[in-house]
């Protein structure tokens, strides 16, 4: 009997070892990366002789096959072919119209070609498989995967590739089986979801319509969760226009160059082709884009009825409207809700996100460029221009010692989807966290830790902070206070060089605000490094909110002088404990008297003078004699 249990519980101990379902804390929970809008790539013919790739975004290996090489490519060479002439471009454009009806669908929804999405099957969507077949670039956002890297690896990274024009509906449901897939190949019970844009707004849907039994921790950066006021300007507003000096910031950040481009080029050219591209969009595009179920996710509920009963035939596109009014009616209204139901179960689920800024069109709307900041975190928001923000009537986060209003007011995130699980980074552009140190820190920490459970956790990473990308230049904050807060009686300010070149600070001004930071030179600060100054502020009685503008050189290749401004609140009283920074230590010091390294200078420098005139005198006595001898 004694030899029986004996083999049983080895057998047992056997299996348990060779079972890859039950993980070690070294093999950590899978990752699905979902992709951004438009991110899969689609092919025709699949893995035949006559295979065709007729949609992808990347600029590797473009062959005129899709919208986007059109774009970048047909367009700007049609413009100069019919020397600007507005009307000859895009009667031409239409001449090659064609190369898009391979994208079309049916007045169902459905594809009027056979279009598979690449990749296929969980193992071949595993990172370290795309790697060894050089396949990265049906992966549109290997930036963020990449920057995962040291805290999953490889072979536990998994790409969810959908045919993205199908709507969120389908989306769901295949996401769904590729779950079981992932699952099935990497051992685990339970999987880890990082959604893009698009991709947030799926994972926030497949919580709604199918729970999150099989997730362990979800992380939403930048999600399209409510739409987009971007989606009805580019179809129907008359005063939309491309704003060409957004745009050329805009590119300079996606393709992570530091370059500030809007000081280097004339916006004439880029103006015409924005009027352009507009007309192209609105007369060849829009038809097509108009039969998406994917295009009816991103309208804003407020105006799903209107452009519903505008676009849409009840009959010929009711399969079309009865997958829309499930994302409208039965996903948007209640996300919140579904967020922090599962949240409550035990899912884990944070929020990283741009904000501070206007729409591509000039729309005065905070956004990250692209997605409303309201739609993306269910925050109160102002309209850009110095307003403050309304207080929710019934804010999700009622707790006194959480402040969560921002800097300057603009943005009240009490009455955010996950109050306490939020974080903003102002002035980053949409889905472009992975160039920046600390979003990244923030998703890797919150995914693969359990050291940031909230925005109160660590003051390296508060609630709201400008962004950091090298093309940022620097960072501004005071000693005592986390980015954007200036605590009373503060009178240091700490730079941090965010670029890859030397910085040269040339000035340093407020406005809104007394306060002085002299500078007799230049304060040089290499890449990585800060650099404290001395200030002196005359802080109201009321908390006042005020811009600090750094005037800066980078000196790279063409230096030029640019500047960043920085807003600040400045309180009067204590500042609450979520606000505070503990002393930092790994900034240059400002310079201070300190007495006995003064004395022990000073008594250095008499015995080398001491030494030196010694030895004057030596080389002196010696050159009298030799005259004497003479």
């Amino acid at each position: 009997m004694k030899k029986f249990f004996s083999c049983l519980i080895i057998t047992i101990l056997l299996f348990a070892l060779a079972s890859p379902a039950l993980a070690s804390p070294e093999d950590p929970t899978p990752l699905i990366v979902l992709q951004g809008y438009s991110g899969p790539q689609l092919f025709l013919d699949y893995g035949e002789e006559t295979e065709q790739r007729v949609w992808s975004p990347a600029l590797e290996g473009t062959d005129l096959r899709s919208l986007a090489d059109v774009l970048l490519y047909v367009l700007p060479k049609l413009i100069v072919d019919a020397g600007g002439n507005a009307e000859r471009v895009v009667e031409k454009f239409g001449e090659i119209a064609p190369l898009l009806e391979k994208m079309e669908m049916r007045e169902d929804g459905t594809s009027k070609y056979g279009l598979t999405p690449c990749p296929r099957g969980a193992r071949n969507s595993r990172w370290d498989v795309m790697l060894a077949n050089k396949q990265e670039r049906l992966n549109t956002q290997r930036a963020i995967t990449e920057s995962l890297l040291d805290a999953v690896p490889a072979d536990h990274v998994y790409i969810f590739a959908n045919d993205w024009r199908r709507g969120q509906v389908e989306g769901t449901a295949n996401l769904r089986g590729f779950i079981q897939e992932v699952k099935a190949d990497s051992g685990h019970d339970k999987v880890n979801l990082f959604g893009v844009s698009y991709g947030g707004q799926l994972a926030a849907a497949y919580l709604a319509l199918y729970g999150g039994e099989d997730i362990e921790r979800v992380l939403l950066h930048a999600p399209a969760i409510q739409g987009s006021q971007l989606a009805v300007d580019i179809m129907e507003n008359e005063d939309f226009a491309f704003d060409p000096v957004l745009l050329l910031d805009f590119a300079a950040t996606y393709l992570e160059m530091e370059l500030s481009l809007n000081q280097r080029f004339q916006g004439v050219t880029m103006e015409q082709i924005s009027a352009i591209a507009l007309r192209v969009l609105r007369e060849h595009v829009k038809p097509i884009f108009l039969k998406f179920g994917s295009y009816w996710d991103i309208v804003p509920p407020e105006d799903y009825e209107r452009l519903k009963a505008k676009y849409l035939d009840e009959e010929a596109n009711a399969e079309i409207i009865r997958r829309s009014d499930i994302i409208h009616y039965e996903v948007m209204p209640r996300i919140g809700e579904t967020l922090r139901e599962w949240q409550a179960k035990g899912v884990k689920i944070a929020l990283v996100c741009g904000a501070g800024s206007s729409l591509v069109g000039g729309n005065m709307v905070d956004s990250d460029r692209i997605i409303d900041t309201d739609s993306t975190t269910g925050a109160s928001v102002a309209p850009l221009g110095g307003e403050k923000a309304s207080a929710p009537s019934t804010p999700v986060c009622a707790n006194p010692k959480h402040p969560h209003r921002s800097p300057g007011g603009a943005i009240d995130a009490s009455g955010c989807y996950l109050p306490d699980q939020t974080w903003f980074f102002l002035g980053q552009y949409h889905g472009q966290g992975a160039w920046d140190p600390w979003a990244c820190a923030v998703w890797n920490k919150w995914l693969y830790t359990d050291e940031l459970p909230d925005v109160y956790a660590d003051p390296e990473y508060p609630q709201f902070r400008v962004s950091c990308n090298p093309a940022d230049g620097i960072d501004a904050r005071f000693s005592g206070g986390v980015s954007g807060w200036l605590p009373p009686g503060d009178g240091t300010l700490l730079l941090k060089n965010l670029s890859s070149h030397d910085l040269s600070v040339l000035s340093v001004k407020a406005e809104g605000l007394r306060l002085e930071v002299p500078l007799v030179n230049r304060v040089v600060i290499r890449p990585g490094e800060a650099a404290r100054l001395r200030c002196e502020a005359e802080v109201p009685a009321r908390t006042q909110p005020f811009t600090l503008t750094v005037e800066f050189v980078r000196e790279s290749l063409v230096p030029a002088a640019e500047t960043r401004g920085f807003t600040f609140a400045a309180v009067p009283g204590e500042l609450p404990e979520a606000l505070r920074y503990p002393p930092l230590e790994d900034a240059n010091p400002p310079p201070r008297f300190q007495p006995m390294r003064t004395l022990l200078a000073a008594l250095s420098l008499a015995a080398s003078l001491g030494v030196a005139s010694a030895a004057v005198g030596v080389m002196y006595k010696g050159k009298l004699r030799e005259k004497k001898r003479k």
